[in-house]
């Protein structure tokens, strides 16, 4: 019997920034194997540390938080990660036309848990990816023809308000 939860999401695609952090790796890692029937997982991805985003998606799918996936031979379902160039800190999210296109298009659900957590950061880079980043995923979600859900995940604001006060 298949849950009411893995019933929405079937053949929903989705659309996740923040993804190789630990919020979103956790969060792609359910979803493929609670919701196996999921569409695609477009992922906001940029390049980093010299590694262009093909190459940080195959790290991806390394981390050990698949290996229940990789155990249950369900391996098949990375299939449906698609990274796409980008950065929450840019203009239109440093999306291609094509890109935004095919989000406004075809993605209904969208995941915003992007943000940078750098103490040593400059306050204007900091607004910049945390604030203005929402900000632009929101004008995004705006455009996007069937949206169901947007989920801004602000757990790493609330640690940051603990820890100062």
């Amino acid at each position: 019997m298949t849950s009411r939860v893995t019933e929405f999401y079937n053949g929903k695609s989705v659309f996740i920034t923040g993804g190789t952090g630990f919020v979103g790796v956790c969060l792609i890692e359910k979803l493929l194997r609670c919701c196996p029937d999921i569409g695609n997982l477009y992922l906001l991805m940029r390049p980093k540390k010299g590694k262009q985003i093909t190459e940080r998606l195959e790290e991806l799918t390394k981390n050990s938080v698949f290996n229940r996936l990789k155990e249950d031979k369900q391996t098949d379902l990375f299939k449906k990660l698609i990274a796409v160039a980008g950065d929450v800190g840019e203009e239109n999210l440093g999306l291609s036309l094509e890109d935004r296109a095919t989000l406004i298009n075809k993605v209904e659900i969208v995941f915003h848990s992007a943000a940078t957590l750098d103490f040593e950061a400059d306050l204007r880079s900091t607004t910049n990816i945390n604030l203005l980043g929402t900000r632009k995923i929101v004008q995004l979600c705006q455009e996007i023809k069937n949206l169901k859900v947007n989920q801004y995940s602000e757990r790493k604001f609330a640690f940051i308000i603990n820890c100062i006060f």
